[in-house]
């Protein structure tokens, strides 16, 4: 059994400070530009306008995506990953004058691998674990895939920024991730030539494409970053301490595998092998380091649907599509994680897809009264290491076709004396379409002023309790009655139905129905005469009596419309009120009448609409009017000789 290592995740992700002010004499200020300072420039590939160029060799890890195994520990939830084919090679990375220099902090120039017929690779001694780049786990989806299927140490790429600038130094550096991988001893290692050559050469050749020639024309090298247009990826890691820049060695020496030496001025595998002079004799401990990867592409996708749907209890299957952008045949497996798990489970082993091309798989899915979410992954670590894994993963909604329940009440609207026992007939049930047993929550509420209140319910003879579910059987409907008193207000009576164990519905629209209660209102009206009796003097040609109409509510409901008509001598007047319970409002009717007699004013007052009265007999009223004139006085015989007029 292989043994499992652990490793903490270093997460630096960016990190904002200033490079170390690291001025190391690598070249002179002559005339407004660079001058050439170290000879070895003339091996450059791209010598530009005779700037030095800065030379340190670096190892290049040449990765085989189809070596990768992955094995289970016994009686542990992870596994080991490791690959079985990968070559090191001595690089060499070309870095621009002041790559340390805050002005002119625009990273790496480029990466070479020199040509070397007689480089022989150094043997390998077996597997040790190495940072390995892995562009992959920028995608936070994509860490989590990994990490869920494995543990592994992921070391994130730090970020060096400099605000006042807006620089990003080694923007395109990438994290890395520990793998074990058959690496040469350290000695061995160091010991190897540079470059490639021989078998290695013709093994990797296809990938790196046509080769340049360096400006003296003395040395053939392969530009990695073209390896991009043959059908493979080139990606590199920085270890950069994120706090002082003079630590550097201290993460090339002291991270695990211990493959540097731990001292400020040594060498080793991630800081290099060989260094340009005048780099080594300023500040090597300033220089970060560094691991490169070049892999074949090799990408593997999921397809397959957002949802599975179907009844609670029932086993659903669904398709999925693996499609292989690979240049061999894989097996793979599909895994599930249910949300809130912490492992995938194998759900498909070893499904074979062929080269650049798919392969269905068929999983089930367990119905539940709830809908959950399923992770379906493809196997990040089953025998290809994969270019990108943001597309090997669906995420899967498994979701309860919902029962169907109903409720009706009735009737809907009625009128009502405050204080009347109302009872309305209540229906509810279940449709047959939903093909088993399930329980829900029917309540009853009297609404009063906006308030829900829990009214009295019962179903085939038997009180419900709002908590308490009740089972239908599909197709089965209950009979049952809900009663309230009414109210001083209107009001309104609602019923519900709910199912239990799950949050859906197949049709909310009949889950709920309610009956408006209006609330009967009781209006008066009283007539009387402002003077009983009138008198009219027996020289008046006219006069004008008139009448007091008093309309009030008897009740203390909430406010009306009332319409109250009067009608008289004058003809019919019309007013119109809102009168709140317990209001009142009083006008008057005049009319004009020339003598003396008896005339009848009749008023009605009524709610609107009139069918909200509850009360009809003093709804009318009428008073009697009557005017007396006097008679004039007795004019009676004359005495002669006396004669007088009165006017009037």
């Amino acid at each position: 059994m292989r043994r499992k290592a652990f490793f903490g995740a270093f997460l630096f992700l960016s990190v904002i400070l200033l490079l170390v002010a690291v001025s190391p004499a690598l070249a002179s200020w002559e005339g407004g530009g660079y001058t050439q300072g170290d000879p070895r420039d003339s091996r450059a590939p791209r010598s530009v306008d005779d700037v030095t160029m800065y030379v340190r060799q670096v190892p290049l890890l040449l990765v085989n995506p189809y070596s990768l195994r992955y094995q289970e520990v016994e009686g542990t939830q992870f596994a080991d990953i490791y690959l079985d084919d990968v070559d090191v090679v001595w690089a060499e990375q070309w870095t621009k004058p002041g790559w340390a220099d805050e002005e002119t902090r625009f990273g790496l120039a480029a990466l070479y691998v020199p040509v070397n017929p007689g480089m022989v690779p150094a043997p390998k001694g077996g597997h040790d674990w190495v940072l390995v780049p892995f562009s992959a786990l920028k995608d936070e989806n994509a860490r989590e895939l990994i990490e869920d299927w494995t543990v592994s140490g992921v070391m994130e790429q730090f970020r060096l920024y400099d605000p006042s600038k807006q620089v990003v130094w080694a923007a395109d550096a990438v994290p890395a991730m520990w793998l074990e991988v058959p690496l040469p001893s350290r000695d061995a290692l160091l010991a190897q030539g540079a470059g490639i050559g021989g078998a290695l050469e013709q093994k990797w050749k296809p990938y790196f494409g046509d080769p340049v020639i360096s400006a003296d024309g003395s040395t053939t090298y392969y530009r990695v970053a073209n390896v991009f247009q043959q059908g493979a990826t080139y990606e590199y890691h920085l270890l950069i301490d994120p706090v002082d820049q003079n630590r550097n060695y201290e993460y090339a020496a002291l991270s695990f595998p211990l493959r540097d030496e731990p001292t400020p001025t040594g060498k080793g595998f991630y800081r290099g092998r060989e260094w340009a002079p005048m780099l080594e004799n300023s500040n090597p401990g300033a220089v970060p380091g560094f691991i490169g990867k070049v892999e074949a592409w090799a990408n593997l996708k999921l397809e397959g649907p957002a949802e599975v749907v179907g009844y609670p209890g029932e086993e659903k299957e669904a398709e999925f599509t693996v499609i292989s952008e690979c240049a061999s045949d894989v097996a793979t497996d599909l895994g599930t994680l249910r949300e809130g798990e912490k492992r995938y489970m194998v759900a498909l082993a070893d499904l074979s897809v062929p080269a650049r091309g798919r392969a269905p798989a068929k999983l089930k899915f367990k119905v539940e009264g709830q809908p959950y979410t399923v992770r379906v992954a493809v196997n990040p670590f089953k025998n290809v290491l994969e270019t990108y894994y943001n597309d090997n993963y669906v995420d899967v909604v498994v979701k309860p076709l919902p029962p169907d329940f109903y409720i009706k009440i009735d009737p809907h609207q009625v009128k009502a004396q405050p204080g009347q026992e109302l009872t309305f007939a209540v229906t509810a049930g279940l449709k047959p379409t939903f093909p088993q047993p399930w329980k829900a929550l029917v309540r009853a509420f009297h609404v009063v002023n906006g308030v829900e209140y829990p009214a009295s319910l019962t179903l085939n003879g038997v009180p419900v309790a709002p908590d308490q579910p009740v089972e239908f059987q599909p197709g089965e409907e209950k009979q049952g009655t809900v009663a309230v008193h009414a109210q001083n207000v209107g009001t309104t009576v609602v019923v519900k139905i709910n199912p239990v164990d799950t949050s859906e519905d197949a049709d909310w629209s009949d889950n709920r129905d309610e009956a408006q209660i209006t609330t009967l209102v009781d209006v008066a009206v009283k007539v009387w005469p402002i003077k009983d009796p009138y008198v009219m003097s027996w020289y008046s040609s006219s006069l004008t009596p008139g009448v007091n109409v008093r309309v009030y509510r008897k009740d203390y409901g909430e406010p009306v419309s009332v319409k109250l008509t009067v009608d008289g001598p004058a003809g019919p007047k019309t007013f119109d009120f809102v009168l709140a319970g317990g209001e009142s409002r009083t006008v008057q009717y005049y009319f004009t009448v020339t003598g003396g007699g008896a005339w009848t004013v009749s008023a009605e007052a009524w709610p609107v609409p009139g069918d909200l009265e509850s009360y009809l007999p003093d709804n009318s009223a009428s008073a009697q009017v009557t005017v007396i004139k006097r008679e004039p006085p007795p004019t009676g015989s004359r005495e002669p000789g006396i004669h007088g007029e009165l006017g009037d």
